[in-house]
This record gives structure tokens, sequence and C-alpha cells, in this order.
């Protein structure tokens, strides 16, 4: 099941209980085959949703692998929490590197088919909106004002603990005054899952890029 078909069941009954049996059929499908669910505390129609940015709103290029190689980072290992392990003058070498890296990639992102439709729709609905990504500042307002995507609340790394730290998502929940168990965070990773947990929000993930979220 897609978001946006859960978000119509939701709508189209008293009681979303249809959409959730649904969910609970889905849950297992694997991320490479299409969309997953994964149903946290799920009860009636989301009042917010998180999205992540890169590869879920819009494209991404960024080749981790080179990143690693260019860094000493072991591959899988998240780049962040290892720059945070070196000495001053290696952290700005290696800050520089994956700067350079988001910057190319911004300059060349695109939007994700059905991405501002799916925004449009959540406006229409009354639902909330935030974007919440581990990139930059400066390469987020590049995507940003790349492909017209226009939400109030966008957070980036430099704003909160990144991802897989909650902190974001649930900062966003206390400024909303919505239960965090209300929201749904859409993702396409494992840092988009480690950012939730039982008690924190419902997650849909996605494949990279997949078309397969928005229909």
């Amino acid at each position: 099941m897609s978001l946006k078909s859960f978000i119509r069941e939701c709508c189209a009954s008293a009681s979303p209980s249809a959409a959730l049996q649904r969910l609970d059929q889905t849950i297992q499908v694997k991320p490479q085959e299409g969309c997953l669910m994964s149903k946290h505390n799920a009860r009636a129609m989301p009042k917010a949703v998180i999205f992540d940015l890169d590869g879920t709103l819009v494209s991404s290029s960024l080749d981790f692998r080179a990143i690693c190689h260019e860094t000493g980072c072991v591959p899988g290992q998240d780049i962040l929490r290892y720059m945070e392990t070196l000495s001053a003058s290696e952290k700005a070498k290696v800050a520089k590197v994956i700067h350079d890296h988001e910057m190319a990639d911004a300059h060349s992102c695109e939007t994700l088919s059905g991405a501002i439709e799916m925004l449009a729709m959540l406006d229409n609905l009354n639902i909330r909106t935030a974007i919440v990504t581990r990139n930059s500042a400066p390469a987020t307002q590049i995507k940003l004002a790349r492909t017209g995507i226009k939400l109030k609340h966008v957070l980036t790394r430099e704003d909160a603990p990144p991802k897989p730290a909650p902190d974001a998502l649930l900062g966003l929940a206390r400024q909303w005054g919505v239960p965090s168990e209300s929201c749904v965070y859409v993702g396409d990773y494992i840092y988009d899952i480690g950012g939730t947990s039982s008690q924190h929000a419902c997650v849909f993930v996605c494949r990279r890029q997949s078309a397969e979220l928005f229909r």
C-alpha cells in the first residue's frame, strides 16, 4: 500500500480500520519490491507527515562509496558519526569532501514523480508536513529552490542531531502539539527507520527513488 492509498482510505472511511487491516498485509513486503509500511501505534488519520528529502521527495546521485574512499570511512559506516571521531584538522578535510559531493548532487537533483501532488493533497487535508534530512542546510536550500518544494518546516543536520537520532522528529511533534504516534515518517533508508521507535511514529519506507510511494 502506498502512502497516498493509506491517506485516501482513511478519508473514505469513518474509521481507518480497513486501511490499517490492509497495512497488516503489506508490512512484509521487501523494500526493493516497492513500498513498506511499518505500523507503529497507527490508530487514525495522521495529523502530520514528515518526509526525508533525498530519494523520497527529490532524486539523489550521491556516491557514498566514493565519499568513503576519499575520507577513509568504512563503507556502511555512518559518515557523519565517523567525522565526529576525527581530530579537528581531519574533520575539516572530511567535511569539505562531504560538502563538495552534496553541492554537486544538489545542483543535479529533480523532483520525484508524484511528490508535489502528494504534498498538495496533504495540505488540502490540513495535515501538517515537514522535511527532516541529513543533508546540510546549503545543499537542502539548493534542492528545494531547484525543485520548487516549499514547506514551512525543514530541518537539516545543522538544526538537530542527524537521523537516526529521533530528536528532530520528536521536536516537530512537540512544536505542533501533536502526539508523536499521530505522525507518519516517510523515508527510504535504514536511518529513517532508526529515527523512530514503537512509541514514536508510524514509518513508511520506500525503495530508493521509487515511483510507488505516491501512487
